[in-house]
């Protein structure tokens, strides 16, 4: 078994503190490789987000919810959502070439990535999110949005 903080000195990465405020990383428990662990929570992180973002960018016209929000976003606010997805897109095919490679340097070099990264991404998001949260203040009178579709 190996410890986290001992990879992290080897290669300089945050330590599991920093990683655990940001990701959620959790209890991890002690594994031959804390790094893929560690890849593993950050993943479900981005995928959140890009997940998330997507349902903006091409709306489900199945969900209610993906064709409420959408139609508050403007095409300067969809253009910069877009480019959030396309580093979150960058970020998570480089994450799953780490899952192929299993390679204990290229999780290092990704998870200082992802970390560098994140914190710009978050704070270029945050505002999308908040207005998403609030369409839902914002009650319409389209009949159409209201009725039962099932």
């Amino acid at each position: 078994m190996v410890d986290y903080e001992e990879i992290a000195k080897k290669y300089k990465l945050p330590s599991y503190d920093e990683l655990d405020q940001d990701f959620d990383l959790g209890v991890i428990e002690e594994s031959t490789y804390p790094l893929r662990e560690v890849r593993k929570k950050m993943i479900e992180k981005l995928e959140l987000l890009s997940d998330t973002f997507g349902q903006i960018l091409q709306p489900n016209p199945e969900s209610i919810v993906d064709m409420h929000e959408c139609k508050f976003f403007n095409e300067s606010e969809r253009s910069d959502i877009f480019a959030v997805y396309a580093e979150l897109q960058q970020l998570l095919r480089r994450g799953t070439l780490c899952q192929l490679d299993e390679s204990e340097k290229r999780d290092a070099e990704w998870i200082e990535q992802v970390n560098k990264s994140w914190k710009a991404i978050k704070k270029r998001s945050f505002p999308y999110l908040e207005k998403m949260k609030n369409t839902w203040k914002e009650m319409t009178s389209d009949k159409a949005e209201l009725r039962y579709l099932g």
